[in-house]
């Protein structure tokens, strides 16, 4: 399916009218305002503070592994600008040459499952984007290129600036014909060439908008990303199996929301879903089984409770509440996906994330805070 000019009409005017309420906007917004954001530059900081805190800030809780230069990183060679659109997070980043990895182990361990979108704005040479089985694309200045945090992936990024969208999932797959396989995939025609305008326009209004502006933008973005989709949305070969999709998805939210009942097993789901076991085991085979899908999930949910609490959580009924043997069992399982024990864990607890503010480069509120919280 193809757009013709009157569908790329319909989608550019609903760009053009978030940008003209952005732009027709006469009175200064004040701090209440505005839509919450977190600002990074490294020559906030001693030099030899900011790999650490970059990586703290920014590829913390088990979102990527982040690789940095070698060499000193110069003053003012990395600065950082993210945004809250109302259920998408944006960030706008200038940077030196570096790495991010999302292995398969980082996948299962953050559950984070968003669509990310990568717009390079000024580039010394291509960028880099490598999936799981080893296709490599090269981008540049242009359209932006999609990828999927559910599967492992690789960015190798130069020097220069950027602007990267997290969308998710299911906000951008309940537009969708079909769930298609995006890795990769850089929107062509004139859907591609609006929504690289649009995003670079956010990029520019962003400092100042309000909350109720971005959440028009917002549903305005997802439009154009939908309509950018639609021209690949025919090829079966980029097609995704709908039904596995669809199923492992609603199994995953089963688990999440039961993960404290003391007989969720595969005889369980099996009955729950009409599914043989035979099936339940290759649908959920992508994630590591059964067993290691709702151990794995029983674990993200006892680390947020963990971490976020202000109140005191105990470690053995928590381990007797989700299902584990004992306290050993429990605790060994945790080291495993996390790299630390679950007393570490309940020592990192914070107060709940200030999302009505400005969050400066010494803050300790960090990006991933914002990529959990749009998946919750």
């Amino acid at each position: 399916m193809s757009m013709d000019f009157a569908d790329a009409t319909h989608i550019a005017s609903l760009s053009f009218d978030a940008t003209a309420t952005l732009r027709s906007t006469t009175m200064p917004s004040t701090p209440a305002d505005t839509i919450p954001r977190i600002s990074f530059r490294s020559s906030d900081l001693p030099a030899a503070q900011v790999r650490d805190h970059v990586r703290d800030r920014f590829a913390s809780s088990g979102n990527y592994d982040l690789r940095l230069p070698e060499q000193p990183i110069p003053e003012g060679g990395i600065e950082h600008q993210g945004y809250m659109l109302g259920g998408t997070v944006m960030m706008t980043r200038k940077n030196v040459p570096h790495t991010l990895v999302r292995d398969q182990r980082l996948v299962r361990q953050s559950q984070v499952d968003h669509y990310t979108l990568n717009l390079p704005l000024t580039q010394a040479a291509p960028s880099r984007f490598t999936t799981a089985e080893g296709r490599s694309y090269s981008f540049g200045l242009g359209a932006p290129l999609f990828a999927d945090l559910a599967s492992p992936l690789r960015f190798d990024f130069e020097t220069g600036t950027d602007l990267s969208l997290f969308i998710p999932r299911d906000a951008l797959d309940d537009l969708l014909p079909r769930k298609l396989d995006l890795r990769g995939f850089v929107p062509g025609g004139v859907a591609g060439v609006l929504l690289g305008d649009h995003l670079r326009m956010l990029a520019s209004e962003a400092e100042t908008m309000t909350l109720p502006q971005a959440q028009m933008v917002s549903k305005a973005t997802l439009h154009l990303l939908a309509a950018s989709i639609m021209p690949m949305s025919d090829s079966m070969a980029l097609a995704r199996s709908e039904l596995d999709h669809l199923l492992t998805r609603r199994i995953c939210r089963y688990i999440d929301v039961h993960a404290a009942l003391p007989d969720l097993s595969t005889d369980h789901l099996c009955a729950e879903f009409g599914l043989s076991r035979s099936s339940l085991y290759r649908i959920m085979a992508p994630l590591g089984g059964v067993a290691s899908c709702i151990r794995e999930r029983r674990l993200a949910r006892i680390h947020a409770m963990l971490t976020k609490s202000s109140e005191r959580v105990y470690l053995g009924r928590l381990a007797d509440d989700f299902g584990f043997t004992s306290a050993s069992h429990f605790s060994r399982a945790f080291r495993d996906q996390y790299g630390y024990s679950p007393k570490a864990a309940r020592e990192m607890a914070a107060p709940a994330i200030d999302l009505s503010g400005k969050l400066t480069s010494t803050g300790t509120t960090k990006f991933s805070d914002w990529l959990n919280a749009i998946h919750l």
